[in-house]
C-alpha cells in the first residue's frame, strides 16, 4: 500500500455526498473527504483529501500528518507520517490540501487522520472515519465533482489533484463554481461484470439543497461497455443562482439503476464583474498554462489574504476578468521606455523564478513561492544585501536590508543545507507572525547587521532577554 502527497494553496474543505466523504466541524479534527474507486477483482482504492487549517497550528505553520488504517479487529494495516508547511500568501499562512491513497480488500475499516504542529507532536487533532470497501464489486465508483477534468500530458502532469490512469481531475473537497465560467466537471468509473457488458444511459440531475429537482439532461449513452471505463466530462451550469446544489449521475442500466451524488456551490459574482463583460484581448488570449505561469504570483501582490483567496478560487475566465480589472487596460510593453504596472509585475516574476527557485520535498518550487522570492515580489531588489554561503558558525544565510521602505530587514537561513532558504528573522510586522525567530543570530550575522546600520534587538545581542 502507498500514499500520494500533494499540496495546494487556498482549499477550504467541506463534507461531500460522495457516499464515503465526511468532515468534522471546525475546532475538531481536520476535514477529510474520501472517494472510492475499484480494481478488479476485489480491491477498493480510497483517495483522501485533507484540509490543513493554519489556525490550528503554531505560528510557523510547519505540521506533521499521520494516516492510520485499521481493520475490524483493530489490526493496523497502514501507518504513514510525513511533514510539510502551509503555503504563503501575502505574508500569511493559507490553507493547504494534502492527499493520500491506499487499497483495501472487502470489509469495513477505520481511518484515522491526524494533523499536528511539527514542534508539538502531542498536540494532534484527529478525525476518525469509517469506510466500507466495495463488496460485492460495484457497477460504479463514487462520483467526483471538480473544476476541470482532462487527459494528462507531460506539460500538465503536476496540475491535477487526482490522477486516474491518463485522466487528471482538478478537485477540492468543496467544489465552488464561478458564474463567470459556469463549468462543472465530473468523474466516475463504470465496472461491468465479466461476461455482462453494460448498456444504458447516464443522466445528469441538478437538485437544490432541499432536494427539489431543477434540471435533468442526458450525459451519454452506455453501449456494450465490457471493461472498466471512466465517465468524465465538463458541463455548463449557467443560470443557476448562487447557492448550494447536488449533482446526481443516474445510470439507467438494463436491469438496474445506479445513482451517484455529490454537492457543489455556485458563488456570487465577483464585485464589479458584469455578466458577459468583455475581457481585454491580451488576457483573453492567454492559455490556462500561461495564466498559471505568469499570473498566479499576483496573489503575493494583492491587498489582503481574502483577495488572494478569492483569486485562487476563480475559474480561468474569472481570473482573466479579475486581472483585467486589476491592471486596467495595460498590456505588457517591455521594450518601450515607460514601465507599466504589468511590466513591473511580470519582470519581478521572471527574476524571482530565475534567481530563487528551490527544491521542495520531492519536487521543484517556483521562485516566487519561496521565502526569498516572495519578499522580492513584495519589496523588489534590496538596496543592502549580504550573502554568506559558508559562514564560520551556523547555517548559510542571506541578509536583505531596505533603507527606503520602513528600514525593513530580512534574514534567510539554509538550515537544512539543501539550498532551501527560510525567512528566520525580520522586523517587518506583516511577516513577524509567519517566521519571526529570536535568539538565532550568530556573530557573523550580527556584524553584518551592524555594518548595514541595523539596530539589533537587545535579546539577540546577548542571547538572552532584558531583565
Amino acid at each position: 500500500m502507498s500514499s500520494r502527497l500533494s499540496v495546494t494553496a487556498l482549499v477550504v474543505l467541506a463534507a461531500l455526498a460522495a457516499g464515503t466523504g465526511s468532515a468534522q466541524q471546525p475546532g475538531e479534527g481536520p476535514r477529510v473527504t474520501m472517494y472510492r474507486t475499484f480494481i478488479d477483482p476485489e480491491y477498493t482504492v480510497v483517495q483522501g483529501l485533507v484540509g490543513i487549517d493554519p489556525a490550528q497550528l503554531d505560528t510557523t505553520c510547519e505540521y506533521g500528518m499521520n494516516v492510520v488504517v485499521r481493520d475490524g479487529s483493530n489490526t493496523e494495516l497502514v501507518n504513514q507520517t510525513w511533514e510539510n508547511r502551509c503555503p504563503q500568501l501575502e505574508g500569511r499562512h493559507a490553507q493547504a490540501l494534502e492527499t493520500f491513497q491506499f487499497g483495501l480488500r472487502p470489509a469495513g475499516y477505520t481511518v484515522e487522520v491526524s494533523v499536528f504542529p511539527k514542534a508539538q507532536p502531542a498536540a494532534r487533532r484527529t478525525t476518525r472515519l469509517q469506510v466500507e470497501a466495495f463488496n460485492p464489486p460495484p457497477l460504479a465508483s463514487d462520483l467526483i465533482l471538480a473544476h476541470d477534468v482532462a487527459v494528462v500530458d507531460s506539460a500538465t502532469a503536476g496540475q491535477w489533484t487526482i490522477r486516474r490512469g491518463n485522466i487528471g481531475v482538478r478537485a477540492a473537497s468543496e467544489t465552488a463554481i464561478d458564474p463567470a465560467q459556469p463549468d462543472l466537471a465530473y468523474y466516475l468509473e463504470l465496472y461491468p461484470r465479466k461476461g455482462e457488458p453494460l448498456n444504458g444511459s447516464a443522466t445528469g440531475i441538478v437538485r437544490r439543497a432541499d432536494g427539489k429537482e431543477l434540471a435533468s439532461f442526458p450525459l451519454q449513452q452506455i453501449a456494450a461497455v465490457s471493461v472498466a471505463q471512466p465517465l468524465a466530462a465538463r458541463l455548463s451550469v449557467a443560470g443557476l443562482p448562487p447557492g448550494a446544489y447536488t449533482f446526481d449521475v443516474r445510470l439507467q442500466l438494463a436491469d438496474t439503476v445506479v445513482v451517484r451524488s455529490n454537492r457543489f456551490e455556485i458563488l456570487a459574482p465577483a464585485p464589479g464583474v458584469a455578466s458577459g463583460a468583455a475581457i481585454p484581448p491580451y488576457f483573453a488570449a492567454l492559455t490556462e498554462a500561461q495564466l498559471t505561469e505568469l499570473f498566479d504570483p499576483v496573489v503575493v501582490w494583492l491587498a489582503n489574504a481574502s483577495e488572494a483567496d478569492k483569486y485562487r478560487s476563480l475559474s480561468p475566465t474569472g481570473k482573466r476578468a479579475y486581472l483585467a480589472r486589476y491592471f486596467g487596460n495595460q498590456v505588457p510593453t517591455p521594450d518601450d521606455d515607460n514601465e507599466s504596472a504589468i511590466d513591473a509585475f511580470l519582470q519581478r516574476v521572471q527574476t524571482a523564478n530565475t534567481r530563487f527557485a528551490e527544491r521542495a520535498g520531492r519536487g521543484a518550487q517556483s521562485g516566487w513561492q519561496t521565502d526569498r522570492g516572495r519578499i522580492y515580489m513584495l519589496r523588489g531588489e534590496p538596496p543592502g544585501r549580504t550573502a554568506r554561503p559558508s559562514p564560520v558558525r551556523g547555517a548559510p544565510y542571506e541578509l536583505w536590508y531596505y533603507t527606503t521602505q520602513n528600514r525593513y530587514y530580512y534574514v534567510f537561513a539554509d538550515e537544512t543545507g539543501l539550498g532551501n532558504y527560510r525567512l528566520t528573522f525580520t522586523n517587518d510586522p506583516q511577516q513577524e507572525g509567519v517566521s519571526h525567530r529570536e535568539g538565532r543570530l550568530g556573530p557573523e550575522l550580527l556584524e553584518d547587521m551592524r555594518q548595514l546600520g541595523i539596530q539589533i534587538p537587545y535579546s539577540d545581542r546577548s542571547g538572552g532577554t532584558r531583565p
